[in-house]
């Protein structure tokens, strides 16, 4: 068994792109688990989802998340945040991290000054450069939103892409 622990950004446009990667990561690592830590603002795009073992809080007190991780199998830290504690969760449990360019500056130096703006597309291919490692590729479908059939379907129209929502 293979375990990744993804941390997503504050951004519900990111977080929807990062749905790709999880089940990039998912459909192409064999006996793979994810484990998403998120802000609570963007959980609702991972806590259903399949793909996702485990769906955890960025606002949840450190201890909590360690002890709910702490058994489970884990090697890698997939970084996509600026949450500094994101990376004392790594090293407590002995990840190995990666992290997007951009990004991986900022999580050796904390320093914001580090951070590029970047596009959507651009950051949908970052986030699969960080995988290369991992032979994880790109599967060019939409990202996907699973929600309970009787959740209200959020507005999706201002994305500048499209988003298959699944129900479940």
């Amino acid at each position: 068994m293979v375990g990744f622990l993804v941390a997503t950004p504050e951004s519900t446009e990111q977080a929807l792109l990062l749905t790709k990667v999880v089940r990039a990561i998912k459909a192409q690592v064999d006996e793979s688990q994810v484990f998403v830590i998120s802000p609570a603002s963007t959980m609702f795009v991972f806590e259903h989802n399949p793909n996702v073992k485990l769906v955890m809080s960025t606002n949840s007190k450190l201890t909590d998340i360690l002890s709910k991780l702490e058994n489970e199998e884990i090697h890698y830290l997939i970084n996509f945040t600026t949450i500094r504690y994101i990376n004392r969760i790594g090293r407590k449990l002995g990840l190995i991290p990666f992290a997007p360019y951009h990004l991986s500056v900022f999580n050796r130096l904390f320093k914001k000054s580090y951070i590029k703006r970047i596009t959507t597309t651009d950051y949908t291919k970052e986030a699969f450069e960080c995988l290369e490692v991992f032979d994880v590729t790109d599967d060019n479908q939409n990202p996907e939103l699973y929600l309970p059939q009787a959740q209200q379907e959020p507005n999706l129209a201002m994305l500048p892409f499209a988003v298959d929502v699944k129900r479940v």
